[in-house]
């Protein structure tokens, strides 16, 4: 029995120190599951709203490209001549350099259209063919599109298309008629 006593005594508590170095690793380790899981939520949130102000962004490129495909939109006179009723729809050489969306496109889902090129003739036309030479019956116009999206919670996203339409021989620019007023709101 004595000997029990004295073995008992030698111990110091070496288990209880151990038992709470352990104790304390896993603590930290719960701690750090924790904030890890919570900064993943937060970024697969911001995710979500990124997305949401892209979807917005692209459906806005899609509504001015159904807009452009419409028979006379991509002859307004706007893309001949900028003038004050004309919106965000530019003529070739309305900038001298590629201009900054973001000082022209001043609020969420807005847009605007640039000409960028004129009666460009088709892929498959030859070097010196032009519009109503035999087998082709139109010309090209492309587009720079840009339009912005922005989401409920402050996300915003640019987005820029290059858009072409055939522009049948003959045509002329039509008159009259403001885009931004005739684009679906």
């Amino acid at each position: 029995m004595q000997k029990n006593l004295k073995i008992r005594n030698n111990q110091r508590g070496a288990t209880l120190i151990v038992a709470l170095i352990i104790m304390i690793v896993l603590m930290l380790l719960g701690i750090a599951a924790v904030m890890t899981s919570n900064t993943q939520f937060k970024l697969a949130g911001n995710l979500q709203f990124q997305n949401a102000a892209k979807n917005k962004a692209e459906n806005e490129i899609a509504r001015i490209e159904d807009w452009l495909s419409e028979p006379g939109n991509a002859l307004n006179a706007c893309f001949t001549t900028y003038g004050s009723g004309c919106g965000k729809v530019y003529p070739i050489g309305q900038f001298s350099t590629v201009p900054d969306p973001r000082n022209i496109i001043d609020s969420s889902n807005d847009y605007m259209v640039e000409l960028i090129g004129e009666k460009i003739a088709p892929p498959g036309a030859g070097l010196g063919d032009v519009c109503g030479s035999p087998g082709i019956a139109f010309d090209l116009n492309l587009y720079r599109i840009t339009t912005v999206g922005t989401d409920a919670r402050g996300a915003t996203r640019y987005i820029q298309s290059v858009f072409q339409t055939r522009i049948p021989c003959g045509s002329v620019p039509a008159g009259g008629g403001v885009p931004s007023a005739s684009l679906p709101a």
